[in-house]
């Protein structure tokens, strides 16, 4: 079953940049559960809220529009009876399409259940799932405390889409 994006998601996607659009766009054709997209371009002063509550670790986000006017990030919501949730097991499924999707249009992604690994690089087979609990291991080995998990938040990396 595919995801049907409504026009105000698509307007959302407006503000990305165009290869992170067409990897939601793929992504909807193959995810099972619905979402639709949440942020994607951000001002600074928002950035700022953000980061003064906790819920972003950064002002170098990749929702602040850079030089092209367009966003290198967004986050996606799943939607469960209209409404959304925030029930973790929905965001692997998305990450796991978003994943097939990048992979299938070729162009390199990263999400904020593994910051240190674009999707690509994951091991073969293995879900996003899998990965996201190897990640943490990865952190907690280096001594890394809180480890900030972002689930709903895909971007572009900085070196291949400055």
């Amino acid at each position: 079953m595919a995801v049907q994006l409504s026009a105000a998601a698509l307007a959302k996607l407006d503000g990305a940049h165009p290869a992170l659009a067409a990897i939601v766009k793929k992504a909807a054709e193959l995810c099972a559960v619905q979402f639709t997209v949440g942020e994607v371009q951000r001002t600074v002063e928002r950035q700022k809220q953000l980061v003064a509550s906790g819920a972003s670790r950064t002002m170098n986000s990749r929702h602040i529009p850079s030089a092209d006017g367009k966003s290198r990030a967004v986050d996606l919501t799943a939607i469960v009876a209209g409404q959304p949730s925030w029930d973790w097991t929905l965001y692997f499924h998305i990450a796991d399409a978003m994943r097939l999707a990048s992979i299938g249009l070729i162009t390199p992604l990263e999400w904020g259940g593994v910051w240190d690994k674009q999707m690509a690089r994951y091991p073969s087979g293995q879900s996003c799932q899998a990965e996201s609990a190897a990640y943490v291991q990865r952190q907690h080995a280096i001594g890394t405390k809180t480890v900030f998990i972002d689930g709903p938040h895909f971007q572009l990396p900085w070196k291949e889409f400055p």
